[in-house]
């Protein structure tokens, strides 16, 4: 998804981040310069804020564009200076309203993102949301699954107690009617 990103929105290259409710995480970047891979991994986990661009997706729960990183005065120069950060173009990741993280792509010169390429990360962010959550519920179904599966083991065994006690208590009631006085 974040390579298809880059491409589609013609950046340089595009992180995805989860949030767990506590702490932003990288989840996936296409960034293959050095410099730029290591930046964002020394940078995650982190609180959410307003000094990242992924993170204040996350805070304001809105579209993040910003054409011109140089303009910005929440963003830190020093940070887009030394990994040839530009624009920034980032996207919410919300889940009935609360965000779970954020699809951004970035460029390496100052150019704004188009109408098109916002729209197509927004779709992209939604993509992104369904197959996250699908994901859980399928984790959830497993662990449910295995509740399941413990239980019918435990009863089987309970079934399999209670049919030898029978069968024991059904000896015994016999020995005792053979040994009664008529």
């Amino acid at each position: 998804m974040v390579r298809s990103a880059t491409h589609l929105c013609a950046a340089r290259d595009a992180s995805l981040v989860r949030f767990d409710g506590e702490l932003v995480h990288l989840a996936a970047t296409s960034a293959v310069e050095s410099e730029r891979l290591a930046a964002l991994q020394r940078h995650f986990p982190t609180p959410p804020g307003r000094t990242r661009a992924l993170c204040r997706a996350i805070v304001d729960g809105a579209v993040i564009h910003i054409a011109d990183v140089a303009r910005d005065p929440e963003y830190p120069q020093d940070h887009a200076r030394a990994v040839g950060l530009a624009s920034i173009l980032v996207v919410p990741m919300l889940r009935e309203s609360t965000p779970i993280g954020a699809l951004g792509v970035s460029r390496s010169v100052p150019e704004p993102f188009s109408h098109n390429q916002i729209t197509l990360l927004e779709t992209f962010a939604d993509q992104a949301v369904i197959a996250i959550e699908n994901v859980r519920l399928l984790t959830d179904l497993q662990a449910r699954t295995q509740e399941l599966t413990r239980s019918v083991d435990q009863l089987t065994a309970l079934g399999e107690v209670g049919r030898a006690m029978s069968s024991t208590l059904g000896l015994e009631g016999v020995g005792a009617l053979a040994m009664a006085p008529a």
